[in-house]
């Protein structure tokens, strides 16, 4: 029986398809990365489901949500828990990471400078700090280097393309490096064999 074939769309960016990338490279399974510009959305957007993507095809059938993507790739690539507890911490994880996603929003959405930059100060006193906080303290009391369980998970990727992307686009550098855990992991990760490969050849974007 010969493997399945997937296809993730999404926009030519990192953004919510990158930790499904890097899952991808991780496990080293094959994929096509189909990456659209936005020029061309309008006419694919009636072809997708609920209009949106990132969308993972499986032998042609299409599945939407950046979440259930990636919990269905973390199924069939051992990378969501040994067992149902530590499935339901990744769960927990990335519900609260998506909480703190929320509260970016309002800052990559304003365009005046000024007020882009008070917005930015509230968002890192008021949530980033707090929340890196607590990630540094679950990295102490599991003790594996990986946020749940004793080794990688989803919710490893999903925080490391942040960590990553932050790093890159010069976003709260200096509140990460408070916390050495934080630091470690990220270098752990990006150190990957298969996923120091993919970091090396993906395409160069800003998000």
């Amino acid at each position: 029986m010969s493997p399945p074939h997937y296809k993730l769309t999404y926009f030519n960016m990192m953004g919510r398809a990158e930790p499904m990338r890097l899952m991808f490279a991780y496990a080293g399974v094959p994929y096509e990365d189909n990456r659209i510009e936005k020029e061309q959305w309008p006419a694919l957007k009636s072809h997708m489901p609920n209009g949106q993507i990132p969308v993972l095809e499986v032998d042609g059938k299409q599945l939407s949500q950046s979440m259930a993507i990636s919990t269905f790739l973390a199924k069939k690539f051992g990378l969501d828990g040994k067992d149902d507890w530590e499935s339901a911490k990744v769960q927990e994880m990335l519900g609260a990471l998506d909480d703190v996603k929320l509260k970016f929003r309002p800052w990559m959405m304003e365009q005046d400078a000024n007020k882009k930059a008070e917005i930015f100060k509230t968002v890192l006193t008021e949530t980033i700090d707090p929340y890196l906080e607590r990630l540094s303290e679950t990295l102490k009391k599991n003790g594996s280097g990986y946020f749940v369980g004793q080794k990688p998970t989803q919710v490893d990727f999903h925080l490391f393309h942040i960590f990553n992307w932050w790093q890159q686009a010069n976003i709260a550098t200096e509140s990460v490096k408070k916390h050495p855990e934080l630091v470690a992991f990220t270098e752990k990760m990006g150190t990957n064999p298969k996923i120091k490969q993919w970091l090396e050849k993906r395409p160069k974007t800003a998000m």
